[in-house]
């Protein structure tokens, strides 16, 4: 009998519906029970047993400082190193390139197992919207390093492959996210939740994510300015499931931030602020 194949995960968090990587991750493990294949996941933060579909393990961690949501893993393998050694994994994959990946990548590479990694965030762009451009370089240098260690890295797009080949990424390989038409379905219309939020009779453009400005609400801010001079039959709508960007809504007066009801997202208040307001905030 054939042994199962063993893929070991590796992950900033599990906690459920905590971003998007979370929520790929999910689906992800959807796919895996489904294709038999047997997995592992090691994170600072993973859900209770109850909640666990595969098994998880847990490494020790500190808060990270400016995400206090999140946890930075101790660095170093030693952590993980019995429990990963007993699994005897066929292949490893790292899903954030903080130090719980970097051990994951010189982990694989000293025991000459293939590892994959796939490019969620893009954390070289972060350094604008913290006015931190002296760290753009240090940046780039340990994400090159970091990536160019492994045997294959998955972009979701070709401008962001382009991106990292221009700065020497050298495995990189484009593989794009798919959509699920059974979730996003027309099907789902709300004409009596377009009524609640005013937007009767209009298209409704919506925000969907976390609002913090690596997000590029700037981007955002841009197109409600140029689409609300064109255009008065368009309703702007945030959706967010949390709260780290409270101090950056000052100027956003209308919406309102609400957490999540489990691991769904409520829908915010009409995205209804001056152009100028979410500028200067």
């Amino acid at each position: 009998m054939n042994r199962k194949i063993r893929a070991a995960y590796f992950a900033g968090s599990m906690k459920p519906g905590q971003d998007g990587v979370t929520r790929v991750l999910y689906r992800l493990i959807d796919a895996l029970i489904k294709e038999d294949i047997e997995t592992v996941f090691f994170s600072p933060i993973i859900p209770s047993l109850e909640e666990q579909k595969v098994r998880m393990i847990k490494v020790p961690s500190v808060t990270f400082p400016l995400y206090k949501e999140y946890q930075f893993a101790v660095p170093g393998h030693k952590h993980f190193d019995i429990e990963l050694k007993e699994f005897e994994p066929d292949i490893i994959h790292i899903n954030s390139p903080c130090s719980l990946g970097c051990a994951a990548i010189k982990y694989a590479n000293r025991h000459n197992i293939p590892v994959a990694a796939t490019y969620h965030t893009h954390f070289p762009s972060y350094v604008k919207y913290y006015k931190i451009k002296a760290l753009e370089l240090c940046s780039w240098n340990y994400m090159r390093n970091l990536y160019n260690r492994c045997d294959a890295v998955f972009v979701p797009s070709v401008p962001i492959k382009d991106e990292l080949i221009q700065h020497g990424f050298e495995t990189v390989e484009f593989l794009p996210h798919g959509v699920d038409a059974n979730v996003f379905n027309p099907v789902f219309r709300d004409d009596e939740w377009k009524k609640e939020i005013g937007a009767e009779n209009k298209t409704v453009l919506l925000y969907a994510g976390r609002l913090v400005w690596e997000k590029d609400l700037n981007t955002l801010a841009e197109c409600y300015k140029i689409i609300s001079e064109k255009r008065k039959n368009v309703k702007f709508t945030m959706l967010t499931c949390t709260a780290f960007g409270k101090k950056n809504m000052t100027g956003l007066r209308k919406v309102i931030l609400k957490k999540p009801n489990g691991n769904n997202c409520t829908p915010a208040a009409n995205f209804t602020c001056s152009y100028q307001e979410m500028k200067n905030n």
